[in-house]
């Protein structure tokens, strides 16, 4: 059996109730996207083809963690907040003229973002992802 021990910040900070509960000096808070992926890894090392991954949408709102489980070639599947924007699939950014001082600007994107509620009917690709 596996599992891990997701220590929230405020379960972290209080001493007398770690003690309470025997939670280990060694154990701290992490995020909740770090001990998922480590038993994503292991859960994959032991399956012949890896399975869609299904998740929250407090994993949803999390760019690392989707973005890890890109990285690893893993699809999946996370509900989001419809109130999130997203850019089209087809936005490329560009780099915005300098004017000599301060640092460079940061590239940016032609077109603005927009909600996911409005693209989500239409099953239009976006940025990172499809909805169906």
């Amino acid at each position: 059996m596996e599992w891990e021990l997701f220590l929230p910040q405020d379960w972290a900070d209080d001493r007398k109730r770690r003690q309470a509960a025997r939670v280990p000096d060694s154990v701290g808070h992490v995020s909740k996207t770090w001990p998922a992926l480590g038993l994503l890894d292991r859960l994959t090392a032991w399956l012949p083809t890896v399975p869609v991954m299904v998740a929250d949408s407090g994993y949803g709102r999390s760019v690392s963690f989707r973005l890890a489980l890109e990285e690893h070639g893993w699809s999946y599947v996370m509900a989001v907040d419809p109130k999130k924007t997203v850019l089209l699939a087809a936005a490329e950014p560009y780099p915005p003229p300098y004017g000599g001082l301060g640092p460079p600007p940061l590239p940016r994107y032609r077109q603005a973002s927009r909600p996911l509620s409005a693209l989500a009917d239409a099953g239009t690709p976006f940025r990172g992802g499809h909805l169906a």
